[in-house]
């Protein structure tokens, strides 16, 4: 910080503060008189100003309610955009004629006893109960990763926006 200077006013006599950074520059002095600032060398010879300068704003509650709440929301927001990138793609659905072409072959090549014991014991089943989709380990488990990793998102998300909303409120209700 620079010290600052007092110049002295040739037609009220009080004192006009003055920075090294207006060396060589002027002034004028609340009595509406302008004042010719002293190059640097000569600016030191003036007295010192021992006055308290005016301080910057402080840092406020609301300064800081209002950025812890958006910091916050922000990390949240951020967290909500990482299990959006990592949640995994969608199974692909079964190649039904390929499945039914593989099928129909193995069928074909089945003696008429091993086709009456497979009719009897899959196909009859089947049937008394109906279809089912058929689902693998693995798709099954892409489901869920896929159902916890929007669930985690939109959690996320709704927080992220109850603290916007808190930050908001107690922002308007913080003294100023």
């Amino acid at each position: 910080m620079s010290t600052r200077h007092l110049l002295p006013c040739t037609a009220c006599g009080k004192s006009v503060p003055v920075s090294p950074s207006q060396a060589g520059g002027a002034v004028t002095c609340e009595c509406g008189a302008r004042l010719d600032v002293p190059r640097l060398g000569e600016m030191r010879n003036l007295p010192a100003d021992e006055s308290v300068p005016p301080q910057a704003a402080a840092w406020s509650f609301r300064n800081g309610v209002l950025s812890a709440g958006l910091l916050i929301a922000g990390a949240l927001a951020a967290g909500a955009g990482w299990f959006a990138a990592v949640e995994p793609a969608p199974p692909a659905p079964p190649d039904a004629a390929a499945r039914t072409e593989s099928v129909q072959r193995q069928l074909d090549a089945m003696p008429p006893a091993q086709l009456f014991q497979l009719y009897t014991e899959i196909y009859k089943p089947l049937i008394d109960r109906g279809f089912q989709e058929f689902k693998s380990p693995e798709d099954v488990a892409t489901l869920r990763r896929i159902d916890q990793c929007r669930l985690y998102r939109n959690v996320l998300v709704g927080a992220a926006g109850a603290v916007v909303v808190a930050t908001l409120v107690l922002v308007g209700v913080a003294p100023k």
